[in-house]
């Protein structure tokens, strides 16, 4: 997503959609994003920090990641929000694989 925001501010007479971005496909999205919650409703796909120690830092360390990891969704889940509303989208049914809003999915991760 960086990459193809980069590219955009760069050079903005690139008319390649974000879908037509490598990786941001909406077949590669959906993958993604199941992925996503698959391992968001596992808590064996979560990195466990149980072998620190120190409980400030576990704490710190568990903290830090849930953070980034909603962070990176709601930055995500706003761009293609944005490229949905745009003039030109090549991306249908969005709620078929965005079942949350950031919102939803930070009162998951108990951000």
């Amino acid at each position: 997503l960086s990459s193809y925001r980069t590219s955009r501010e760069s050079n903005p007479k690139i008319t390649l959609s974000m879908a037509g971005y490598p990786g941001l496909s909406q077949g590669d999205l959906e993958q993604g994003i199941g992925q996503f919650y698959t391992s968001l409703y596992s808590p064996q796909e979560v990195p466990s920090f149980d072998m620190l120690k120190d409980l400030a830092v576990r704490n710190e360390c568990r903290s830090r990641t849930t953070v980034n990891v909603w962070e990176a969704y709601r930055r995500l889940y706003e761009a293609i929000m944005e490229e949905v509303t745009g003039d030109h989208s090549d991306y249908s049914n969005v709620e078929s694989f965005l079942g949350h809003d950031p919102d939803q999915v930070r009162t998951l991760l108990s951000v």
